[in-house]
């Protein structure tokens, strides 16, 4: 219990005001209450209609909010669409928006003029040739000016370069009847730039522009301009192989790199279904210095899947704060449940305050999330395949809020709260007679927002009131009235 301010006999107290709202009672003693009415963050507004699809889904986001999907599916919110279609905001199909393509699209970019450049396995786009590489406008038309090309494999990568030309990678050996071994740069109209000298022994699946122009490549190879590269690789602008950056992969059959991230650091991100540099289990992620040696520093710990497949991680989101959102097919990350989608601290180790539940479909109980599409309040759009979100039905696409649970709190998921964060301090003194009883509120840590010190008889009435809206200390003189039972109530906001 709190000792009472009496007129003979000092009070030197202290209590706590944290983030959210706090409420203080004080009698003239100054009885203290604290109550916890913290707000949540996660506001990410739900998908305002039921979303889904028939297969394995990828998505990417256009400037306006809407959201573009590809993969092996025929229908889209119950509607006929195959391999690619586009939603609203709030998750409703774009019914104007129905390219006709006779494949899938497995490769995307965006131009800055919104137009959409596609890769993939189909021959034919709005019944125009078009083999595994087209172009269309933002209303879903083809763009005729990009030129026709004759790849004998598929398309896995494309990057778009500010100066508007194309890098893609691939499994194809041959464009237009010239050898073209994985890799590729096109001029913006798409005709074949023949002085590009990179190739590699097997397929690229990813393709990272950084700053300084050079070119990371992922994917399933082992060499990459006729010298051992396994799975990554650095090229110069030119399509030249970078000596400097030759990270020890070592050889691994039926392994691969399909997933590329830049910290703001310049540390790179890398996922994909490998083994670690000493052939160790498999490890689906690790981190790279800028000049390509391993972060040791950086241990995740992503459990296999137990069964044929290797574990692996096929999208990768650096947040702002350190911690790093990651999608793929993988069942647990340091023992606990983590099908699918996870975001980890800086050093690797699971973040416990994120958790979304996932089921895969009939023939696994695991997921994969193959696209991570973050908003502005750090809620994501989420796809892959999947039919269970959060213990409720969703196919192949969801929302969810920050801590992985559903805006609107149904369903399960959302991870172990994190503890409260240390409460700042308000510091309260009391001064005897004379000259009189006054109480000192001091707030020292940082300026405190719509905090009003109100003095209230025993009955409730008002006698006295001061408002308190930055660091210094302020004093409510009560030595004036007489000393009898009273009250002082403090709300505010850090």
């Amino acid at each position: 219990m709190a000792p009472f301010i009496r007129s003979d006999k000092a009070l030197r107290t202290q209590f706590s005001v944290g983030r959210a709202l706090r409420t203080i009672i004080a009698t003239a003693a100054l009885l203290l209450a604290v109550g916890d009415g913290g707000l949540s963050a996660n506001v990410t507004p739900a998908f305002g209609t039921q979303v889904g699809t028939d297969g394995t889904t990828a998505a990417l986001r256009q400037a306006n909010g809407q959201i573009l999907l590809s993969g092996w599916f025929t229908l889209v919110n119950g509607e006929p669409r195959n391999w690619i279609a586009r939603l609203n905001q709030d998750g409703s199909l774009d019914s104007a928006y129905a390219p006709v393509l006779d494949g899938p699209v497995q490769a995307w970019a965006l131009q800055s003029d919104g137009k959409l450049v596609i890769g993939g396995l189909f021959e034919n786009v709005n019944g125009v040739p078009r083999s595994r590489l087209a172009r269309s406008n933002p209303d879903g038309s083809l763009d005729s000016s990009l030129a026709n090309n004759t790849f004998n494999g598929d398309i896995g990568a494309i990057l778009v370069q500010s100066d508007q030309k194309l890098v893609v990678g691939g499994h194809f050996s041959v464009i237009n009847g010239v050898i073209r071994r994985g890799l590729a740069r096109l001029h913006s109209n798409g005709l074949v730039e023949n002085l590009f000298e990179g190739e590699v022994s097997g397929s690229v699946l990813k393709i990272l522009e950084l700053p300084d122009g050079k070119l990371l490549i992922g994917g399933s190879f082992t060499q990459v301009n006729g010298l051992s590269r396994p799975m990554l690789a650095r090229l110069h602008p030119g399509g030249r192989l970078d000596f400097a950056f030759a990270p020890d992969f070592g050889v691994q059959f039926f392994s691969r790199v399909s997933a590329l991230a830049r910290q703001p650091d310049g540390k790179l991100l890398v996922g994909g279904d490998f083994f670690d540099r000493e052939g160790g289990p498999p490890a689906a992620l690790a981190r790279l210095n800028a000049e390509g040696t391993f972060d040791t520093s950086f241990q995740p710990n992503i459990s296999p899947t137990g069964g044929f497949d290797n574990s692996r991680v096929s999208s990768i989101v650096p947040l702002p704060d350190g911690r790093i959102l990651i999608g793929g097919f993988f069942p647990e990350i340091e023992g606990q449940s983590r099908r699918g989608l996870a975001r980890l601290e800086a050093d690797g180790s699971l973040d416990p305050g994120f958790e979304t539940v996932l089921e895969g479909d009939f023939t696994s109980p695991e997921a994969t999330v193959g696209s991570i599409l973050l908003e502005e309040d750090g809620g994501m759009v989420i796809t892959g395949s999947f039919f269970s979100v959060n213990c409720l039905p969703w196919d192949n696409i969801a929302r969810v809020a920050d801590n992985g649970a559903f805006p609107d709190g149904t369903g399960c998921g959302g991870g172990v709260p994190p503890p409260p964060e240390p409460l700042r301090p308000l510091n309260v003194h009391g001064w005897p007679e004379p000259p009189g009883l006054r109480i000192q509120f001091n707030a020292p840590v940082e300026p405190m927002s719509a905090t009003n010190p109100v003095h209230y008889s025993v009955t409730g009435k008002v006698i006295q009131g001061i408002v308190m809206d930055g660091p210094d200390a302020v004093v409510l003189d009560v030595g004036e009235f007489d000393q009898t039972l009273r009250m002082v109530e403090v709300t505010g906001v850090l």
